[in-house]
């Protein structure tokens, strides 16, 4: 199940040269791109992270600054993307982090209760 997790990177880095053979414009795609691909990276870090933590305080302040801070991360891109280069770059930066957002969530909501069912498997009986 581990490589469906990251599905989401690999079909948009796979659909990438496909979206700029039909004409999307070069920058916009990569910066959406390397964007959701830095985004992904910095989520799994923190995950790891939380995880391994023992306050639930911290655990949750981790959780909550890696949320903000990927959003703001891939916010900035599309609005800098959209600002240095042109219009048109911004917005395919922003589609291409849109469709890799709706393949993310597809998959979370796909994978999350093969997770549960498995921890209800692993747990001890009273």
């Amino acid at each position: 199940m581990a490589p469906l997790r990251f599905a989401d990177v690999v079909i948009v880095v796979a659909l990438a040269p496909f979206a700029i053979a039909f004409g999307a414009p070069v920058l916009g795609v990569a910066v959406g791109c390397v964007g959701w691909a830095l985004a992904r990276a910095f989520g799994v870090w923190a995950d790891r992270r939380t995880a391994g933590e023992t306050d639930p305080r911290r655990a949750l302040s981790i959780g909550f600054a890696s949320s903000l801070g990927r959003v703001w991360l891939l916010a900035l891109s599309i609005l800098a993307v959209g600002k240095a280069a042109d219009r048109s770059d911004g917005l395919a930066a922003a589609l291409v982090v849109l469709v890799a957002f709706t393949i993310n969530f597809a998959m979370t909501l796909l994978l999350r209760p093969a997770r549960g069912a498995s921890r209800a498997r692993r747990a001890p009986a009273p």
